[in-house]
C-alpha cells in the first residue's frame, strides 16, 4: 500500500494592504482537488481552510462527518472547531494529530496487533533518567531535560540509536547534555528498553505505529478511508490516502508540505512492536472507526 499522494497545488496569496493574504474563493472553487496552503503566521490560513470545508459541505462536496480537520496544537483544533461552527458545519472532526492518530491506534489495535494497546508514557524524564542512571551518567534536571529533548529529536526524525552519532554531527547536535554523541545514542537505546520492559510507548510511538498499521493494513486503511474519505490537514502523516486532502502551514512548515508525493513508509524504532504485514478482516461488529 502506498500512501503518496501528487503534490498539491499552492494557493494563491492576495498582495492587499497589510500583507498578503489567503484567497478562500481559491480552495472554496476546488474542494476535492488537493491544495497545499504556503502563508506565514496571521496570514487567514485557519480561514482558507474552514471557509474551503464549509462550502464542501454546503455544495455537498462531501459530508461534515467525513472531514476530518488536523492540526498542531490542541488550541488550534478548538479554534478551527469554533469557526466551522460558525459557518454552520458543527460535524467536522478537528483534533491535534497525535489526538487523532491515538483514537486509531486505540481501535485498530486489537485487530491488527492484537491485546490492549499499551499505555502512554505521557513524560520522557522518568524512563530517560532511569538510561542516564545505568550509564552512570549524572541525573540532574538539566541534565534530564537536554537528554529528554534529545530523544524526541531522534525520535521525531526517526533516527534510530544505531545511526544517532553520525546523524547528530551532521545535524550539528554534538555535546548534548555535555555528553558524547556515542553515548548520547546508549542513552536512546536504554530509553527504548526501558519502555518496552514497562509496557509503554511515547507519543511519537503513536504517530509511527498508526503510520505502520496503516501502511501494511490496507483493510484497516480502507476502513479509514471509508469513515473519512475527505481528510483536510493543517500537517499530518496519519492521514491516509485522499484526493481532496487541503494542507495549510506557515513559512516553517514547509517540511509538512513537502511530504506530498514521498513515501511515508517509516522504520519503526525498535523495541516497538510492528504490525503484523499479512492482512487480517476486522470482525464485522466494529462498525465505523472513530478515527478522530
Amino acid at each position: 500500500m502506498s500512501l503518496t499522494t501528487p503534490h498539491p497545488a499552492p494557493l494563491e496569496v492576495s498582495r492587499a494592504p497589510g500583507g498578503p493574504r489567503p484567497r478562500p474563493a481559491r480552495g472554496r472553487r476546488a474542494p476535492r482537488r488537493p491544495l497545499c496552503v504556503l502563508a506565514g503566521a496571521g496570514t487567514g490560513k485557519t480561514r482558507a481552510i474552514t471557509y474551503r470545508i464549509a462550502h464542501g459541505v454546503a455544495t455537498g462536496a462531501y459530508q461534515a462527518t467525513q472531514v476530518l480537520a488536523v492540526t498542531f496544537t490542541a488550541r488550534a483544533a478548538g479554534e478551527m472547531r469554533s469557526r466551522l461552527a460558525d459557518l454552520g458545519v458543527p460535524g467536522v472532526q478537528a483534533r491535534t494529530f497525535h489526538a487523532a492518530a491515538l483514537r486509531q491506534l486505540t481501535y485498530f489495535w486489537p485487530t491488527a496487533i492484537g491485546g490492549r494497546r499499551p499505555d502512554i508514557q505521557a513524560h520522557k524524564a522518568p524512563l530517560v533518567g532511569a538510561a542516564a542512571r545505568r550509564l552512570g551518567l549524572p541525573t540532574d534536571r538539566a541534565t534530564v531535560r537536554d537528554l529528554a529533548a534529545e530523544v524526541e529529536w531522534a525520535k521525531v526524525t526517526m533516527t534510530l540509536p544505531e545511526d544517532y552519532a553520525q546523524a547528530a554531527v551532521v545535524a550539528g547536535r554534538t555535546g548534548v547534555a555535555g555528553q558524547e554523541a556515542a553515548t548520547v545514542a546508549q542513552v536512546l537505546s536504554l530509553y527504548e528498553e526501558a519502555k518496552s520492559e514497562r509496557g509503554v510507548i511515547d507519543f511519537e510511538d503513536v504517530l509511527l505505529l498508526t503510520i505502520g498499521i496503516l501502511l501494511d493494513r490496507e483493510d484497516v486503511a480502507a476502513q479509514v478511508r471509508g469513515q473519512y474519505s475527505t481528510s483536510s490537514s493543517m500537517s499530518t502523516r496519519t492521514s491516509p490516502r485522499s484526493s481532496s486532502a487541503c494542507w495549510t502551514c506557515g513559512w516553517d512548515g514547509v517540511a509538512s508540505c513537502a511530504s506530498w508525493g514521498t513515501s511515508l513508509r517509516p522504520s519503526i524504532p525498535s523495541p516497538a512492536p510492528r504490525p503484523p504485514s499479512s492482512p487480517v478482516s476486522p470482525p464485522a461488529t466494529r462498525g465505523r472507526a472513530p478515527c478522530a
